[in-house]
This record gives C-alpha cells, sequence and structure tokens, in this order.
C-alpha cells in the first residue's frame, strides 16, 4: 500500500538547510494500523504529512498503490488526497458554524457531489459512527469524543484507503480514546490502512506495528 524509499525532507533557512526527515524507509501493508511515536520535534507529524501529500520530499520516493507520488504536481497530489486519504486531527478542525452533517459533507462538496448523494452518504457515515441522532447537531453541542466522531465520519465519507491521524486522542479522556481506537481497529478489518501519530504509548500498543522517531531518522533502521 504504502513504500518510503530514502525519503528526506528539509527547509531552507537563508542559505542553509534544516534537515527534518533523514532517509527514511517504511513499507505499510493494506489493513494495517501502525502508529509513529516520538517526542515533540522529532519529524512525526512531518512524516505523516509527506505521506498524505500535504508536503513535498526533498530526496526520496512516496509510493501509494505503485504510483510515486512524490513526482506529482500540486494538482496531482492535490487529487490524490481527496481519492486516498481521510485526515483526523487532534483539534477536530470542525467549522463550528456547522451542524455535524453539514461539516461531514465539506470533502464532498469538493469533490463535485451531487447534494442529494452528499446528505444520503453523510447520513450513512454518521449512522455508522453512532452519531445520526446528533447530526444536526453544532460542535459546541457536543462533547470531545462525539466532535472527533463527527470528524472521523468527515474522512470517510469520500471512501479513503488510507485514514492518517495526528494525535487522534490527544483532546478526550481515556474512555473516549478507547472508543475511537476500536473504530480504528474496526476500519482496519474492512481493509483500510490507519497510520496514527501519537505521544501516548496506551495508543501506540494498540497498533499492529509502532515506528519511532529520533531527531527525524527512524529508530532501529
Amino acid at each position: 500500500m504504502i513504500e518510503l524509499q530514502d525519503v528526506n525532507k528539509h527547509y531552507a533557512i537563508y542559505r542553509d538547510k534544516l534537515p527534518v526527515i533523514n532517509n527514511i524507509n517504511m513499507v505499510i501493508g493494506s489493513g494495517e494500523m501502525v502508529s509513529i511515536i516520538g517526542r515533540s520535534g522529532s519529524g512525526k507529524s512531518t512524516l505523516l504529512n509527506l505521506i498524505g501529500c500535504l508536503d513535498t520530499v526533498s530526496s526520496g520516493k512516496i509510493m501509494v498503490n505503485n504510483q510515486d507520488v512524490s513526482s506529482l504536481d500540486s494538482n496531482g497530489m492535490a487529487n490524490l488526497r481527496n481519492e486516498r486519504f481521510g485526515f483526523v486531527f487532534q483539534s477536530f478542525n470542525l467549522i463550528a458554524r456547522s451542524s455535524a452533517i453539514k461539516n461531514v459533507e465539506v470533502p464532498m462538496i469538493y469533490k463535485g457531489i451531487p447534494k442529494k448523494e452528499r446528505i444520503e452518504r453523510a447520513e450513512k457515515t454518521l449512522a455508522k459512527l453512532n452519531m445520526f441522532d446528533r447530526k444536526e447537531h453544532y460542535p459546541r453541542q457536543l462533547s470531545g469524543g462525539q466532535q472527533q466522531r463527527v470528524a472521523i465520519a468527515r474522512a470517510l465519507v469520500n471512501k479513503p484507503d488510507i485514514i492518517l491521524a495526528d494525535e487522534p486522542t490527544g483532546a478526550l479522556d481515556s474512555k473516549n480514546a478507547n472508543e475511537i481506537m476500536q473504530i480504528f481497529r474496526e476500519l482496519t478489518q474492512e481493509g483500510k490502512t490507519v497510520i496514527i501519530v501519537t505521544h501516548d504509548p496506551k495508543v501506540a500498543e494498540q497498533s499492529d506495528r509502532v515506528f519511532e522517531m529520533e531527531d527525524g531518522y527512524l529508530k532501529g533502521q
């Protein structure tokens, strides 16, 4: 599903280069749930952004379903994001003035899906996450766990193969965190690949495999 080959990322600062990701090699299979752990500044979120086509590599290759995404232009990367990836964030990133169902509809609007189909798919996805009865609620009317369920529904509604989650349980208590992890586990049983960036060892230990980042390098590589 996903393969990284000698991936490097640096940022230019005046005439210098600041290395952030160094010589990363990684293979993640379909239906796997993996966690990327490490201290703040270790490069794990940058690595997730590279995998999700939110940023470009400085050198090396990232292959998604045998497609070299590191060679795509900005339009190609945007298209791949819309087709292949769903994103979940710690802060939920919901639109405060929109209901749960309207938030879930947003990715489909960008994809040009007609309104009737958008509503049907949004309702079905919310129902799958036990949020159908709160579809007209606004984010302020939902608990943190409920908001994250809406955010996951939004990530799933375009039927991506890969879910990228950056600290998805960081703002949740342990009960809600466990429920969110159970949702991710169920998604892998459906064949989806889930990649989680986390500081929490209790979250990481629920994954199939754990990758540890340190100072931009993958430990043990």
